[in-house]
């Protein structure tokens, strides 16, 4: 019986520590913040035409076993400070999210980080539940997400994730710029 419990204690604690091994400071050059992930997420991006013209979304996702979690900005085509346009696009944000998953909303709270405010909710869906938190800054839609078992998005290590996201100085919330050069192919 000694023996059985030590080998499950050791087999935790490796666990534990090879999930730590892999947990970095995630902040893209351009994107306004920086966040806790537990591995390196896989970049994406995507653009579609909406009522208010051409939406461009980056995503940075880390895929585990029970879940997923990471950030998403949307670039819209205009900068807003009114707070409420800003909480039309919150309200929109996470409509888009729940219909696209065909999700129910379990609970949503105003949250605020750096000055700006935004929105937390938790969410069912088919297969699983989801966590998010949303900002509004000048033209970035900032999401920080979970989706997964209810033991992955209620684990210490999702709320890490949370915890951890914030706006870097500078460029927070600014216009992305594109660069294309003729002479150097790209």
């Amino acid at each position: 019986m000694r023996i059985r419990i030590s080998s499950i204690l050791f087999i935790a604690i490796a666990g534990l520590f090879t999930q730590s091994l892999s947990a970095q400071q995630f902040t893209p050059p351009s994107e306004g913040f920086t966040v806790w992930l537990n591995g390196k997420p896989t970049p994406q991006t995507r653009t579609g035409d909406t009522s208010f013209g051409k939406l461009t979304i980056k995503v940075y996702l880390v895929t585990t076993q029970n879940g997923a979690h990471g950030v998403s900005v949307n670039q819209y085509p205009f900068a807003t400070e009114e707070p409420d346009k800003i909480e039309a696009s919150l309200d929109a944000g996470i409509a888009s999210l729940i219909s696209g998953r065909k999700a129910k909303k379990i609970s949503e709270k105003p949250v605020t980080l750096g000055g700006h405010n935004g929105k937390e909710v938790y969410f069912s869906f088919a297969g699983g539940v989801g966590r998010v938190k949303v900002f509004l800054v000048k033209y970035n839609l900032y999401q920080i997400i979970a989706l997964g078992t209810s033991p992955y998005v209620n684990s210490a290590s999702t709320k890490k994730v949370f915890d951890s996201f914030n706006f870097t100085q500078g460029n927070v919330g600014e216009k992305w710029t594109t660069f294309t050069s003729n002479t150097s192919g790209f």
